[in-house]
């Protein structure tokens, strides 16, 4: 395996039988790995299986999804490559949706005249249409949970068209005030009528370790009494748009 930088996304379940095989050989293979977060079981059984496994979730501890973060967790990455050590970057779902961390390390990388390799995984975008039939590409608007706290996407937001809202987190974040889902949930009171269905997909692994989803059937108005699956961080929201979404003929 050359070395370089490899941006492994390991699953939405965060285990490893949510992996694809092209992703656990690239785990397997790496002369090093960090993971961005050390709270999924797939972690917790790399270490246990083989040496130079690592964690960056301590930087998340102190600093939050600063500047000064990343630049820690490119140092600790690049010093490794600059060894010419050839290093994966795991992140759950797909490593560059919903990842900061992962698409900031891309974007340096390139800077460096790096090697670069992507390995998808099955992200929180994912379980939607797998769990509602619906297809995003037939014109869903998506954005992340942080994406509401800037003015330019929030306002620029349609009411009419589906509206898929991933990773939003529950907790604030260090440094922020509220955190992503009482933004959330203000906002979808403030723009939308409380009776409006609003879909929460969580995603869960079934008993043989496949890939599985939970979903909760609300309104904009009743959407805080999920309370738990609002807290979990890997739900997605289907909120409908005012126009029917498109439906296929019975064949």
């Amino acid at each position: 395996m050359k070395s370089g930088l490899y941006l492994v996304g390991y699953g939405v379940t965060g285990t490893r039988r949510g992996c694809t095989i092209a992703a656990l050989d690239t785990l397997d293979a790496a002369n090093r790995i960090y993971f961005r977060w050390d709270g999924d079981p797939i972690y917790r059984e790399m270490c246990r299986s083989r040496q130079s496994v690592f964690s960056v979730a301590d930087i998340y501890v102190t600093t939050g999804p600063s500047l000064e973060g990343y630049r820690e967790m490119a140092d600790r990455v690049f010093t490794a490559i600059d060894e010419g050590l050839s290093v994966a970057f795991a992140t759950p779902g797909h490593p560059l949706i919903c990842e900061a961390a992962a698409l900031m390390l891309l974007t340096s990388a390139q800077n460096r005249a790096i090697a670069v390799t992507i390995v998808p995984g099955v992200s929180v975008i994912d379980i939607v249409p797998a769990a509602l039939g619906q297809d995003p590409c037939a014109g869903a608007q998506i954005i992340a949970g942080a994406d509401l706290m800037r003015a330019s996407v929030a306002d620029g937001l349609s009411t009419v068209t589906p509206l898929m809202v991933c990773s939003v987190c529950p907790e604030p974040r260090p440094g922020q005030r509220g955190s992503e889902l009482e933004l959330f949930t203000k906002y979808l009171a403030e723009r939308y009528e409380p009776d409006r269905v609003v879909h929460a997909v969580e995603a869960a692994v079934g008993p043989d370790g496949e890939i599985e989803s939970c979903v909760y059937h609300t309104t904009v108005g009743t959407l805080r009494d999920l309370g738990d699956v609002l807290r979990s961080s890997r739900v997605s929201y289907w909120v409908e748009g005012s126009v029917p979404p498109l439906r296929f003929p019975v064949l």
